[in-house]
């Protein structure tokens, strides 16, 4: 039994993944929607993204297999990782979205054209990972530039969002 956890961990890492989703879910409802937006925005990414990532980042074995793309692994992770990331800075710091003026919704397009060069170009001098990493940065930084009062926000999403990877 322990051999098949040992083998699985992805799964069984993802499903605490799911329980730290709910877990916040149920507590914060107005935090709700958009945990689910984003959580089903980044598992649909993360399942396309591992085509690139399994050349050459790695190669879990997946409890369920969708075909070339990944697992149902890669489906929950990115699920509970997307909503988590979207309410964890609100939640731990106990605070209430500030919206201010109207919404900047030319920042997603920045995001994916950023993260698809980014992985496109600079895969060829870096690890995929790490390209991907960069592909992030500049659409933060333009958040930050953006939206000034959002500077500690974005920061502290960054490093407790990568902290749970």
């Amino acid at each position: 039994m322990s051999e098949f956890i040992h083998a699985h961990l992805y799964f069984f890492g993802s499903l605490i993944g799911l329980l730290i989703f709910a877990a916040i879910y149920r507590v914060r409802k107005d935090l709700r929607r958009r945990m689910t937006k984003m959580g089903l925005a980044v598992a649909a990414v993360g399942v396309l993204s591992e085509t690139v990532f399994f050349q050459d980042y790695w190669r879990p074995p997946l409890l369920f297999q969708i075909g070339r793309l990944g697992g149902i692994e890669d489906v929950f992770f990115g699920f509970a990782f997307g909503g988590i990331c979207a309410a964890l800075y609100d939640a731990v710091f106990h605070k209430r979205l500030r919206r201010k003026g109207y919404p900047h919704l030319w920042i997603v397009p920045l995001l994916v054209v950023c993260e698809v060069l980014a992985i496109l170009v600079l895969r060829q001098w870096m690890n995929s990972i790490y390209a991907s990493t960069i592909g992030f940065i500049l659409p933060a930084a333009v958040v930050m530039i953006v939206r000034r009062d959002l500077v500690v926000e974005t920061l502290f999403s960054a490093l407790l969002g990568g902290g749970l990877c």
